[in-house]
């Protein structure tokens, strides 16, 4: 886990709630990870940014990894337990995302062609291997 700045331990934790699909949040984080009602409220409304102590925890219990969700639409609670609403930065984030998506396709087609080399050269020691069967068995033959 990396430790989070400001607001961007909240907003992965929302992230990750939403994502969990987790029906009453408060209940359950109290139940999983030991932490007070009032202490996992104050965290849910964004009244205060989560110790990095407390994201650990909700990782190891939810089996999540809170950095997977520190980059989306930030969620923040409508009513304590009933749902979300999402508040708007898309341009942003959309940016952010295309610059993402055109790294990891670079990245793609550099393994793309990693690949093909890594095919020619299996390709080669297949061929190797049978020539290397063939001497063999005439090795054999003439012994």
């Amino acid at each position: 886990m990396t430790d989070y700045q400001e607001n961007k331990g909240n907003e992965a934790l929302l992230n990750a709630i939403k994502f969990l699909g987790i029906k009453f949040p408060v209940a359950e984080i109290v139940r999983k990870t030991g932490y007070s009602k009032s202490v996992v409220s104050t965290y849910l409304k964004e009244n205060a940014n989560p110790s990095n102590e407390f994201l650990k925890k909700f990782e190891e219990n939810f089996n999540v990894d809170l950095n997977d969700f520190s980059h989306y639409v930030k969620l923040k609670l409508s009513e304590p337990n009933t749902g979300y609403t999402t508040t708007p930065d898309f341009d942003t984030q959309i940016k952010e995302l295309e610059e993402k998506i055109k790294e990891y396709s670079k990245y793609i087609e550099t393994l793309k062609i990693t690949m093909k080399k890594f095919d020619h050269e299996l390709d080669m020691l297949e061929l190797w291997h049978k020539h290397l069967s063939i001497l063999i068995e005439a090795k054999k033959r003439f012994l």
